[in-house]
């Protein structure tokens, strides 16, 4: 049976013509043990973990995404000024269709490997290849930058986007994650 840690007074106050509520932690014992559990030192550090993980996961992720037009214009050779938006739409579609498999074969060797080797690899594999493009991005071909480009989109699902979500879900107790 969970118990309620804020309580609030029956009625609120106005304030400027506005209700608001005068929140407060009741002096219950069950919620200053929760409150002890819950900012543990244990759970500071794998809070740090799960939301770090979640953090480097949206810089591959937006970092990719924002890169997409530099990547079709530079491969497919579409002109910049006068883009034609259903190729562009074509190209994107085969883009993430790429990123499938890394989605499915992640959920089947993930409890095999377990989550936090999955996001090992796929944040090392992401980093190297994002090394590697920024040493020799203007030496590359537009086929080796297209295939390394799927690979990074590949990687990142593969691990970080898979294991992300569902990592703090498993990582973190029931009665600490409400």
């Amino acid at each position: 049976q969970s118990r309620l840690c804020m309580s609030s007074p029956s009625s609120p106050k106005p304030n400027n013509g506005f209700p608001t509520r005068d929140y407060h932690v009741a002096a219950d014992p069950h919620c200053r043990r929760h409150e002890r559990k819950t900012c543990s030192f244990a759970n500071m550090y794998l809070l740090l973990g799960t939301a770090g993980t979640w953090f480097l996961f949206d810089i591959v992720f937006y970092g990719n995404i924002i890169f997409t037009p530099f990547i079709l214009e530079k491969v497919f050779a579409i002109d910049e000024f006068h883009p034609n938006k259903l190729a562009i739409a074509g190209y994107s579609v085969i883009i993430y269709l790429c990123a499938l498999p890394g989605i499915y074969l992640s959920s089947y060797v993930a409890d095999s490997w377990g989550r936090k080797k999955l996001q090992i690899v796929g944040f090392s594999a992401c980093a190297l290849i994002f090394a590697f493009l920024s040493v020799r991005l203007h030496n590359l071909s537009e086929n080796w930058l297209f295939v390394l480009y799927l690979l990074t989109f590949f990687f990142y699902n593969f691990g970080p986007n898979s294991t992300t979500f569902c990592l703090p879900a498993e990582t973190f107790d029931a009665n600490v994650r409400t």
